[in-house]
């Protein structure tokens, strides 16, 4: 499980800088809403699948 939240996380910071280099086109936009949605993902994850200590 753990690895599925870091591929979320990378997942969402790749949309993140994607995002960036597409700024004030509509490209941008849907990049930065993708990346959004992977962070508040990874962090659903890590709330409810906890890993071992």
């Amino acid at each position: 499980m753990r690895y599925l939240q870091i591929a979320g996380f990378v997942l969402g910071l790749i949309a993140f800088l994607v995002s960036a280099a597409f700024i004030g086109n509509p490209n941008g936009d849907t990049f930065w809403k993708t990346g959004v949605g992977f962070m508040l993902s990874t962090i659903a994850l890590t709330l409810l699948w906890l890993t071992k200590k």
